[in-house]
């Protein structure tokens, strides 16, 4: 959709000639015709082609992040904003459904009423997905850049970007994703290597993920609740 949405926009803005002098454009279709080239010498040509055909779709995402969003800063601030606020959603989503626990059943409904099918592990708004952990630890920090922008006072800022990065942390570590909770942590870790400006910040909210990690872990029955239920 975001592709036909984006053929139509270049179309009567008249973008083309720009769009196609766009040396990431033209790497793009060399790659995607490649790949139709190459597709003749499948096992099974017409699998091959239906594959390759609808591959275009990952290849103009980024193109259209670019031109649309990424050039357009009031696009960019709009993409911003509906990212954190969605962060935020599953982030108190997910946490809602971690409090709403059943030894015997698992996790239950979330706040749209969604349940996971698998024991203890959390689905937040996205049905029966296993995705709420990787979904915040991804967009988490990009979300983060909306507080940067709008609220301009240092002290409220740093304040309310430490609940939002502990919150991403601890959601990240209780929806039962190691590799999202790791690759959160490890992002945490090269901005406070990195970004000076706000190292106190990343270094306060990666203290606090893993305090209270620490406290849920030893509190929560999920992970203290060995009782042998009969069937």
């Amino acid at each position: 959709f975001l592709f036909i949405f984006f053929l139509i926009y270049i179309f009567l803005k008249k973008f083309f000639k720009i769009f196609l002098k766009n040396n990431l454009v033209k790497f793009s279709i060399i790659f995607w015709l490649f790949l139709i080239f190459i597709s003749l010498f499948s096992e099974n040509i017409v699998l091959a082609y239906r594959d390759t055909l609808i591959f275009i779709r990952f290849l103009a995402l980024p193109i259209f992040l670019i031109f649309l969003v990424f050039n357009n800063e009031r696009y960019l601030k709009i993409t911003i904003g509906i990212i954190f606020f969605s962060v935020i959603f599953v982030c108190l989503d997910s946490f809602y459904q971690f409090m709403n626990y059943d030894p015997e059943y698992g996790f239950g409904q979330d706040i749209l009423g969604f349940s996971p099918n698998w024991y203890g592990r959390l689905t937040g708004p996205f049905y029966q997905e296993l995705i709420p952990g990787a979904y915040i630890s991804k967009f988490g920090l990009i979300g983060l850049i909306f507080l940067f922008i709008n609220i301009k006072d240092q002290k409220k800022q740093n304040m309310i970007s430490i609940i939002y990065l502990t919150l991403i942390g601890i959601v990240s570590y209780v929806s039962g994703e190691k590799m999202a909770f790791a690759t959160f942590l490890l992002g945490t870790v090269f901005l406070i290597t990195f970004y000076q400006k706000k190292r106190l910040v990343f270094l306060v909210s990666l203290l606090l993920i893993i305090l209270l990690s620490i406290l849920i872990n030893k509190t929560h029955p999920i992970y203290n609740d060995y009782k042998i239920l009969e069937s």
